[in-house]
């Protein structure tokens, strides 16, 4: 029966790849969940976007529905519209923080990268 020696660098290069390994597995859902959000919150602000329009197409002194838990208040239309448009900012900014962590884990990836390509170079 032949023995093979391990070699100890082999095992860290190995671990290595595979850490990097698990690191993409994780960026890339990590990245997935991020961007159905981001989509769902899109989504969300279209619609917004339209209903502020048929707001806006209502007259003057209209009064619209606004949930409140388990009841409906009716709310004047510069009250509906402000509401509109703070969520809107809301999501905007949500995105926008969606957007950054993406790339903070992309460039965590890439970092993880550049060290694994180093610790092979150098042995």
């Amino acid at each position: 029966m032949a023995t093979e020696s391990v070699n100890p660098k082999n095992e860290k290069i190995t671990a290595a790849f595979q850490e990097l390994q698990n690191r993409r597995n994780m960026m890339n859902q990590c990245t997935q969940i991020l961007q159905r959000k981001i989509q769902s919150m899109r989504n969300a602000n279209i619609i917004k976007r339209y209903t502020i329009e048929e707001i806006n197409n209502q007259k003057d002194g209209t009064n619209f529905y606004e949930p409140v838990g388990r009841m409906f208040v009716l709310i004047p239309k510069k009250d509906a519209l402000g509401f509109l448009t703070a969520e809107i900012n809301e999501n905007e900014k949500a995105i926008k923080s969606c957007e950054d962590n993406i790339e903070n884990v992309k460039n965590r990836y890439k970092e993880q990268e550049v060290h694994t390509r180093d610790l092979v170079n150098n042995r």
